[in-house]
């Protein structure tokens, strides 16, 4: 499924401006439909998670999307490393 800019702007309770400055810090990187950005789910679980680190854990927007595009990566590694026959523990 994907959203425009209005419903994912509604769902998360930000203004629409807000998705494009968060599109410049390099948070998502919405496909494009007819001109018009396209949000898929992934971007939500996304923007949710950039939401949350900067209203809850006070980080700023770059800063947020730096911590999400480092936790995107480290998922897509661990998923390369568990294809290739590698288990994978997480340290705390």
């Amino acid at each position: 499924m994907v959203y425009s800019v209005g419903e994912v702007a509604e769902r998360l309770g930000v203004h629409w401006r807000t998705l494009h400055n968060w599109e410049k810090a390099g948070l998502v990187r919405p496909a494009r439909a007819g001109g018009r950005r396209v949000y898929s789910e992934d971007d939500m679980r996304d923007l949710r998670r950039a939401l949350f680190l900067t209203r809850a854990e006070r980080y700023s927007p770059r800063a947020a999307a730096q911590i999400v595009t480092l936790e995107r990566r480290v998922a897509e590694l661990e998923g390369r490393l568990t294809e290739a026959g590698v288990q994978v523990v997480a340290q705390n």
